[in-house]
């Protein structure tokens, strides 16, 4: 919507209510009541920042170091109800402190979604955020302990470096650009481009993609339809009603051809455009075992410890995780959460009757 909506402010909170259930096609499951307070514990906890107004179905931006981010209406309120959730729990101002510092807000939020997962467990009866440990001869401030029925947990949250979180946005930005170009060159309705990014980007976005899209273009008048640009690029242009061509790249976006049918996931058919790469799993194996490192630098040897590992898929992060179980240095970590669409533990044999205890599983 076009209005801008000051979330700071009471009544702003409440008029943007009144759209609900649906606001922007997204579609509360929560009332009226919990959505303005989960807007109000947000603006308070975060002591009312300035990117706090939602226009066009977002907030933000909210500064990130070089990069920006945006928040949906949606996430925003989970954040404002994991804050209020957690707001009882001791040293709370030491978690709130974290989203002050742009390159670690999308750390802090995840500090928060575990630390709330935790607090929902029956056998969890305390928090404690940043506790104070003498480890290797340095004061250090793991994110949180836990206290329970089974006992206490120290516990580290690491997400990928930020270098990592820039490049997949690279990668979306050079997604877009394709699409915009392609459109510029009126791409013919008929053909599908599929792209594989192979090589560093040493020129301009926008000349990059002009030119592959150009050359793709000749490439489709002759019998061979593949084609490459310099060392960066190499793809096919094949027709969409044949199979993909491109089907070994762990990671690809697809852009849809959407009319009055349906297309289901992942299907050439109605797929115009594919683009595709291999080189951010390489990014992500090697930022996710630098960060399991931090983890284990952060946490005390003499206490039970566990490392919640976020924004990587399973693929990676359970391999990086199972080989430093069988670490003698990681002995005091008894699990591994990987936390990516959905929660998974990665653990020793010998401690599955601890991790069972704690969590339920």
């Amino acid at each position: 919507m076009r209005e801008a909506f000051d979330l700071r402010v009471r009544k702003d909170r409440e008029a943007l209510a009144k759209f609900l259930p649906t606001i922007d096609n997204y579609t509360f499951t929560i009332s009226r009541r919990d959505f303005i307070e989960a807007l109000s514990s947000l603006s308070l906890f975060l002591r009312e920042p300035e990117w706090l107004i939602y226009q066009y179905g977002t907030l933000g931006p909210i500064p990130a170091g070089k990069s920006k981010l945006v928040f949906s209406i949606s996430r925003a309120c989970e954040l404002g109800i994991w804050l209020r959730d957690l707001s009882r729990f001791r040293d709370f101002d030491k978690l709130t402190a974290g989203f002050s510092n742009p390159t670690q807000f999308e750390d802090s939020c995840f500090e928060t979604k575990v630390a709330h997962w935790f607090s929902t467990l029956p056998a969890i009866r305390d928090i404690m955020f940043s506790p104070s440990y003498l480890v290797n001869g340095k004061i250090k401030n793991p994110d949180f302990d836990v206290n329970g029925i089974c006992g206490s947990l120290t516990v580290e949250c690491k997400r990928p470096h930020h270098y990592v979180q820039q490049a997949f946005q690279k990668f979306n930005n050079a997604v877009a650009e394709f699409q915009a170009a392609m459109k510029k060159r009126q791409w013919p309705d008929h053909l599908r481009l599929e792209i594989e990014m192979i090589g560093n980007i040493r020129e301009s976005l926008q000349t990059l993609t002009q030119n592959t899209i150009d050359i793709a273009l000749k490439t489709s008048k002759k019998w061979i339809k593949r084609f490459s640009y310099k060392d960066t690029v190499r793809g096919f242009v094949v027709k969409r009603n044949s199979l993909f061509r491109l089907t070994n790249v762990k990671v690809h976006t697809d852009i849809m051809i959407i009319g009055d049918k349906a297309t289901g996931l992942l299907n050439p058919e109605f797929t115009l455009l594919r683009v595709g790469t291999n080189r951010l799993d390489a990014l992500q194996r090697k930022s996710i075992g630098s960060r399991i490192a931090d983890a284990l630098h952060q946490l005390p040897k003499d206490r039970n410890c566990i490392i919640f590992v976020g924004g990587v898929p399973y693929r990676i992060t359970e391999p990086a995780c199972k080989d430093r179980l069988s670490d003698k240095a990681y002995s005091h970590v008894r699990a591994f959460g990987a936390w990516d669409d959905e929660l998974k533990f990665v653990y020793r044999r010998r401690d599955r009757a601890f991790i069972r205890s704690l969590f339920g599983i």
